[in-house]
């Protein structure tokens, strides 16, 4: 499905309880370098205006919260939840079992690598440049998600 600003589908197998999706570059208001829909706080684009973005995210994927990283390209993981969403930890790569936590993964010419285990019903979301692919960073979100590949 798409409204112009969203991109999403339906996770196969998960009985609609999981979505992926992307942003796209379309949406009103916004001015700047980034001016479409920036959702990065770390490109110099008004953190405001910025923080104003990532609310109408929210609200179009329709998450009661959303957990933000400090990525750095690198092989940090961690487990988010509704404590952890109160700050964006430098890592790129997250995971949870918090249902209605969105996980964000920012990207330019990077790839968004997302997970899902059905029995557990764990999900995780790594940000996969070619400097963290070989550093190991989907290895390092597989050895800390608590479930086997």
């Amino acid at each position: 499905m798409s409204d112009g600003q969203l991109v999403e589908a339906a996770w196969p197998g998960c009985g609609g309880q999981i979505v992926a999706g992307a942003t796209t570059r379309h949406g009103e208001g916004r001015t700047g370098r980034y001016a479409h829909f920036n959702l990065a706080l770390h490109t110099g684009d008004d953190p405001q205006q910025v923080q104003q973005q990532r609310s109408q995210f929210q609200r179009l994927i329709r998450a009661g919260q959303v957990q933000w990283l400090n990525q750095v390209h690198g092989t940090d993981c961690f487990e988010a939840d509704a404590q952890t969403v109160a700050e964006a930890p430098t890592a790129d790569a997250v995971w949870t079992a918090q249902q209605e936590l969105a996980l964000a993964i920012l990207t330019a010419d990077c790839v968004p690598v997302l997970l899902w285990h059905p029995q557990t019903q764990l999900v995780g979301a790594a940000h996969a440049g070619w400097q963290g692919l070989l550093a190991g960073t989907l290895q390092a979100l597989l050895a800390a998600m608590p479930a086997s590949a």
